[in-house]
């Protein structure tokens, strides 16, 4: 009963003085070109609309046809995709032109040893003739701690001249995998990447903590 006296006494006071000081009559008052200009725009936008929904009311069942064309075009299209399969997952893999592999030999091999290693990966890469450029590093770095650890980065040539990026890989991975004592991981690197590091696997998992109990 209270709140509504004192809404009632706000309504017959306080907001007819407030009326009174911030709102002003639209006819007296003096806009500027930019407003003139956009407010030309709003109304001709309005305008347009009016016409096109009378031009639509009045010719209903062609826009009726219309709908029903789009509907049967979008199912089209949409059945196209699913037989020709749509790229799933979070970030489904595009060809960028680019390729990344990490490789990995035993632990406690020399530094002679593992150049000679990378070096056979580095020439499958060159004799297949899909890379334009490729740059090849070995040994531990800002990323990687171990000295058994190398990485191959790739920019592969134009895509009319070459197959797919995932296709790639699969035509090396199995001269890889006839080298002796080096493991290769081949990435087709994601249009975005979101956190993290470029390591052996396309996905990440990880744990953090300052209690190292917690984590073990």
């Amino acid at each position: 009963m209270v709140a509504i006296l004192v809404s009632g006494v706000v309504s017959i006071s306080l907001t007819p003085m407030l009326c009174s000081r911030f709102l002003r009559n639209p006819e007296r008052e003096e806009h500027g070109k930019w407003y003139r200009t956009t407010e030309r725009i709003f109304d001709r936008s309005r305008d347009g609309y009016r016409w096109s929904l009378n031009k639509a009311l009045e010719h209903s069942f062609a826009t009726l046809m219309v709908l029903v064309a789009t509907l049967l075009l979008t199912g089209f299209l949409v059945a196209g995709l699913l037989k020709n399969g749509i790229a799933k997952g979070f970030l489904p893999n595009e060809d960028t032109g680019q390729l990344f592999a990490s490789t990995e030999a035993a632990q406690g091999i020399s530094f002679p040893e593992m150049a000679a290693h990378q070096k056979q990966v580095d020439k499958i890469v060159a004799d297949s003739g899909y890379a334009q450029t490729r740059m090849s590093t070995i040994g531990s770095d800002g990323r990687n701690s171990t000295a058994n650890a190398g990485r191959i980065f790739m920019r592969l040539k134009p895509r009319n001249t070459r197959p797919s990026a995932d296709e790639i890989i699969e035509k090396l991975r199995p001269k890889f995998a006839q080298i002796p004592g080096i493991a290769v991981y081949m990435q087709n690197l994601p249009p975005i990447r979101i956190g993290g590091n470029l390591t052996k696997s396309q996905y990440q998992y990880t744990l953090q903590s300052p209690d190292i109990a917690e984590l073990y």
